[in-house]
């Protein structure tokens, strides 16, 4: 029998997908292989978790209880922030929320193919995306600057991160 924790997990996982394959489908060649693996591991325990009827037992040793406000502070310093900041040639500012931390609405739109749409929900709005488009800015930016966030991570063809690939 599945029960609500069941289906937050499936709805966190398949989000997670849907992050991968969003970055996948505008990623550039060297992050394509790192984004296929980690699609790849999330399929893989969808299926484990519906080959379990549901269950989402698992052993806990730690006993630890997560509180999801310092889950995400704990995830926004790892990350360098929860938003990625980027600028246009001729100075504008602008900031996207970084992955992980959109809304919901903003994550319903994954899986539109209206760049358009996406880049405005990211921006905060249509007057922020207006602002962007006088910068210059196109909706395919967007993308852009989420790949270089994502190589900036340290992700790299072989799936390593960039500091246990250099040594």
């Amino acid at each position: 029998m599945k029960t609500r924790r069941t289906e937050e997990y499936a709805t966190a996982a398949l989000f997670g997908v849907a992050v991968l394959a969003f970055l996948l489908h505008l990623g550039q060649d060297e992050t394509r292989s790192a984004l296929l693996s980690g699609t790849a591991s999330i399929a893989a325990g969808l299926t484990w978790l519906h080959i379990r009827g549901g269950s989402t037992r698992m052993s806990k040793p730690n006993k630890r209880r997560f509180k999801l406000s310092e889950v995400r502070t704990q995830q926004a310093q790892k990350r360098g922030g929860s938003t990625i900041d980027f600028e246009t040639d001729n100075g504008d500012t602008f900031s996207i929320p970084a992955p992980g931390f959109w809304t919901d609405d903003q994550a319903a739109l994954i899986g539109n193919a209206d760049t358009v749409k996406l880049a405005t929900a990211l921006l905060g709005g249509e007057d922020n995306y207006a602002r962007f488009k006088a910068a210059g800015g196109q909706s395919q930016d967007i993308s852009l600057v989420m790949a270089a966030y994502a190589d900036a991570q340290g992700a790299n063809s072989e799936g390593e991160s960039s500091a246990s690939s250099a040594s």
